[in-house]
């Protein structure tokens, strides 16, 4: 199967609620959303660490380069956590609204879904 080469619309600011979603996926499917989302922890035996600490800073690269470099400011003078990175996103542009929230998880709830099902046969044999 052909490598997906996602199209993301930088981060300008007016777009975040569209640019999480897509950036998410990004991470998704590279496997680097688990750090993002803190829910994998780095290990501390030595090579797998360092494995981590790679995959963190693809993470950190796919999330920065995908901001509109006016933006940057945003970050700090030099972002080394992807975590970090991605919660000063959120706090600078979420709203805080029920309403928000629950649109934000169906989109990406029906994205992903859409997204697994593309990646599978059906969805493949489905383009021809």
């Amino acid at each position: 199967m052909a490598d997906i080469k996602p199209v993301i619309v930088p981060l300008n600011g007016k777009n975040y609620p569209t640019w999480k979603i897509q950036c998410r996926m990004a991470l998704v499917k590279d496997n680097l959303w688990s750090i993002v989302s803190e829910t994998e922890e780095c290990p501390t035996e030595r090579e797998p660490r360092r494995k981590f600490i790679e995959r963190c800073d693809k993470a950190l690269a796919i999330i920065v380069l995908m901001i509109d470099p006016k933006l940057i400011y945003l970050l700090g003078a030099d972002p080394t956590d992807p975590v970090v990175v991605w919660k000063r996103l959120e706090e600078q542009f979420q709203r805080k609204t029920w309403a928000t929230t629950f649109t934000s998880k169906i989109i990406f709830t029906k994205a992903q879904r859409r997204w697994l099902y593309e990646s599978t046969y059906q969805g493949t044999y489905r383009n021809f």
